[in-house]
């Protein structure tokens, strides 16, 4: 459910990282998000910072490059 409730900020966040440029898309319609990236955030923790939960994008880049996270 907690990934359900913070996908739309994780793509916020996702957007603004070069990173994942090539993974999703801005158009009229809303985001293009690529498989990779679904799959990806389906597998990344997510941690609290600021007393806030949020994706940890280095275990998201990690994961969507194929390298094994830390």
């Amino acid at each position: 459910m907690m990934r359900v409730m913070h996908f739309g900020e994780t793509l916020e966040m996702a957007k603004q990282d070069s990173r994942f440029s090539e993974h999703l898309r801005i158009n009229h319609a809303g985001y293009e998000v690529s498989n990779e990236l679904m799959d990806a955030i389906a597998k990344t923790p997510y941690v609290v910072v600021d007393n806030h939960i949020r994706a940890d994008l280095d275990q998201l880049a990690a994961h969507i490059s194929g390298k094994s996270p830390t």
